[in-house]
């Protein structure tokens, strides 16, 4: 009688892990990094949609609004006052870049905290509203800014067929933010 054997040997089960664990080391890093650049991209659109329908809500009712930014919050008012606000939580693991942001309004604090915030105002007409720029990281401090750790958003005036201008809201990506 023939026996038969079944199953597999210890050194092929090795192979396997092995070629497993380098997968996994190749893939994890790539992975947690598409899950950065993911919450950077949401963070970006979510408060260039806030500034975007802030912006439209001033013109239609001719009045002012505000969009309030504190670290991982944002929140729109049309009072200007951010305190006390109803206030929605952006993707964690971004923060925001205050060495390199250059919107001047930023004072007082929100539900006392003792955090600065970020305040973007528009007026009731298609060029009204302040200038500047916001930038967003995943990055730590020590880190070189990339493409696919840092985003801004710029807020600037854009010449309209020579008939003037109107306040034109841009994102950009890495390096482009410092322009």
């Amino acid at each position: 009688m023939k026996s038969s054997e079944s199953g597999k040997s210890l050194t092929e089960l090795l192979v396997v892990i092995v070629i497993i664990g380098i997968l996994a080391s190749i893939g994890l890093p790539m992975f947690l990094n598409y899950l950065k650049t993911s919450r950077l991209v949401a963070t970006i659109h979510q408060v260039k949609a806030y500034t975007t329908q802030s912006r439209y809500d001033a013109i239609s009712d001719s009045g002012i609004k505000t969009v309030c930014i504190l670290e991982g919050k944002i929140t729109s008012t049309t009072d200007g006052n951010c305190n006390n606000k109803s206030i929605k939580s952006l993707p964690s693991g971004v923060t925001l870049d205050i060495n390199n942001s250059t919107f001047s309004n930023k004072a007082n604090s929100i539900s006392g905290t003792g955090n600065d915030f970020y305040k973007i105002s528009f007026s009731g007409n298609t060029n009204g509203g302040q200038l500047g720029r916001l930038t967003f990281t995943t990055r730590t401090e020590n880190e070189p800014i990339t493409n696919r750790n840092t985003m801004c958003l710029f807020q600037t005036l854009k010449n309209v067929d020579n008939l003037g201008y109107e306040t034109n809201i841009d994102i950009r990506k890495g390096k482009d933010c410092k322009k």
